[in-house]
């Protein structure tokens, strides 16, 4: 089942220079490409009334339209079929994985599919199928003009390359360009949803925090605009609290893998060339040389005495480190930003009656992700 894809590529040369391309380098466009989910999620909102209900249900619809838009350039209905059969496909594609495949341990298995693998295969021959639609529409209306989404960025950042012959091409071909496609919209879906449902799990915990990050809102940014990624840096509790929930609900709790490029002693122990290493991002966030109380869910951690948010320590690595860097690092940071200043902004959430001595803090695992454990939720309209 191995993919190529521009981050699996062996020895992956820093694409520096480029990369901002593939992600925010104008706010504005961005700012409005996920904006384009607000009117499909505030109906969506404001249909609960008092009622208690699952926000994972609404946060997957949310995040499946505007990575939709995002890489495909449209607008599917927000509770429509296009964007359930992504949702659906995802979800289904979760049971075979499990806690992973027996190849994945034994990998002479490969030549023996199990119905395990025979499932994951049809639910990703799916996924190809439709991803591959969305590349060939584009392939035939790209006009190497101005970029309308992030298919169409690729192709101009690969023009951009070929017409410097300074880059090894070889990096980004349809194969690599059509997978990385499907890993920003499928693995950015995942990571996205988990981590805004960590937001709402948390500040509904820590209704104090809630209450700081609105009023924070109110001041800087108020009720008659919507936040926009220039407001960060005037945000510095709202940002230290993403941080936090960042660090604290650690979703990938094992980093994507490394490999030695030479002979490495460490500990005592001979680590030879072309080891993979997989390193635990769980551990480094918890670690309490790094951390004032890491079991605790402070946005202080990321507040230095003036309150401004402060450096990161070197162990906070939510999106991996080194050339295996998450490549939709910025793009998933802002969108984030942008998606819980508008919920916490817009929208007050509290437990549900009758769950008040529920730990809604409380994590789980699932697959090779830790998440916050699903319980029920009441929206209330702030303004």
């Amino acid at each position: 089942m191995a993919a190529r894809t521009i981050t699996n590529q062996p020895n992956r040369k820093k694409q520096s220079s480029k990369r901002g391309t593939l992600t925010t380098r104008n706010n504005e466009r961005f700012e409005k490409l996920v904006y384009s989910i607000l009117p499909g999620l505030t109906k969506c909102l404001d249909s609960k009334g008092s009622e208690p209900f699952n926000p994972k249900a609404v946060l997957d619809l949310s995040i499946y339209n505007m990575l939709a838009t995002i890489c495909f350039g449209k607008q599917f209905e927000f509770d429509g079929p296009e964007i359930n059969f992504y949702v659906k496909v995802r979800q289904d594609s979760r049971e075979p994985v499990g806690n992973g495949l027996a190849a994945d341990y034994f990998p002479f298995l490969r030549h023996f599919p199990t119905p395990a693998v025979k499932k994951l295969r049809q639910l990703m021959g799916q996924y190809f199928d439709a991803v591959n639609k969305e590349l060939e529409e584009h392939r035939a209306s790209y006009d190497g003009g101005e970029p309308k989404d992030l298919i169409d960025v690729i192709f101009q950042v690969r023009k951009e390359l070929e017409d410097e012959g300074k880059e090894d091409m070889t990096m980004i071909t349809d194969t690599h360009i059509r997978q990385t496609i499907l890993d920003i919209f499928s693995g950015g879906t995942e990571t996205s949803i988990f981590t805004l449902h960590w937001c709402i799990g948390l500040l509904v915990q820590h209704p104090d925090v809630q209450a700081k990050v609105a009023a924070e809102l109110d001041k800087v940014v108020g009720r008659d605009r919507l936040p926009c990624l220039n407001d960060r840096d005037n945000l510095p509790y709202t940002v230290a609290t993403l941080y936090e929930v960042l660090r604290y609900g650690s979703v990938a709790p094992v980093a994507s893998p490394h490999a030695t490029t030479t002979d490495v002693q460490i500990g005592g122990y001979t680590i030879p060339k072309g080891t993979w290493v997989l390193f635990n991002t769980y551990s480094m966030h918890y670690d309490e040389e790094l951390w004032d109380e890491p079991h605790k869910f402070k946005p202080e951690h990321f507040l230095d005495e003036a309150g401004k948010v402060r450096l990161h320590p070197e162990g906070f690595l939510p999106f991996s480190a080194g050339r295996r860097v998450c490549l939709g690092e910025s793009m998933a940071k802002a969108q984030l930003f942008l998606i819980f200043s508008w919920l916490f902004q817009h929208f007050k959430f509290a437990k549900a009656p009758g769950m008040e001595q529920e730990d809604y803090s409380e994590g789980k695992a699932l697959s090779f992700m830790n998440v916050v454990k699903e319980n029920d939720v009441v929206v209330e309209k702030r303004f």
